[in-house]
């Protein structure tokens, strides 16, 4: 038994350690049950011992019947600050400034960015539809632009960054369904049209208005 665990580990080692080199990227489905453990020469049993391990550090994800997937931000728990223990509407304006200190680091970072993949961002991650879009939308649109811009970037810690605090947002912002009137439409389509232009100084202005209305109506 001891010596099955010290194998299992290895195997969790080795497995991550190919994540890290980049043979498997987040997202990838991984090799079915059988050409893994032949290809790592131990058994099945030890070989679900390691996904099981993996799977609890949020490294893969197994989707029953579809196969063991890459996680999507490898290590990442999805809790990772334990909000459920922080009482986020005691003080959200040291939350929101958070957000905007990591939000304006990366906007500030644009000139990195060709304009094709800009418009590639917007394309993917831009609010749509506007009929009926909670606040909510618009920082999900905003933040998962900016988190895109790190990825491209390589900055592998500001986007693992923006992703807890974008999940710490949500969890304060979801329960308060504040609808988005046309003066908050307004400063998105202005904040969009500066992140196709790279003008950070109107990306910082208009995410301002928008982090100012919503503290007016939430708190």
């Amino acid at each position: 038994m001891y010596q099955k665990k010290l194998l299992s580990e290895k195997i969790v080692e080795n497995i991550v350690d190919l994540i890290v080199k980049g043979l498997f990227k987040p997202g990838d489905k991984m090799p079915n049950e059988l050409q893994l453990s032949e290809e790592l020469n131990i058994s099945r049993a030890t070989l679900r011992e390691a996904i099981k391990t993996l799977e609890s550090r949020n490294v893969l994800e197994v989707k029953r019947g579809i196969g063991t997937f890459v996680a999507e931000v490898p290590g990442l728990s999805k809790n990772p600050l334990g909000s459920e223990f922080i009482n986020l509407s005691a003080n959200p304006t040291i939350l929101f400034s958070t957000i905007q200190f990591q939000a304006y680091q990366m906007m500030s970072r644009l000139k990195g960015i060709t304009p094709h993949n800009l418009q590639n961002i917007l394309d993917q991650h831009g609010v749509q539809n506007f009929e009926e879009v909670t606040i909510s939308a618009y920082y999900t649109a905003v933040l998962t632009c900016i988190e895109a811009v790190a990825k491209i970037l390589d900055d592998e810690l500001s986007y693992r960054l923006l992703i807890v605090m974008h999940q710490l947002l949500l969890e304060y912002l979801e329960p308060l369904k504040i609808t988005a009137n046309d003066a908050l439409r307004k400063y998105y389509l202005n904040w969009q049209d500066a992140f196709l232009n790279k003008e950070v100084e109107t990306l910082k202005m208009t995410f301002n208005e928008i982090v100012k209305w919503t503290l007016e109506k939430a708190v």
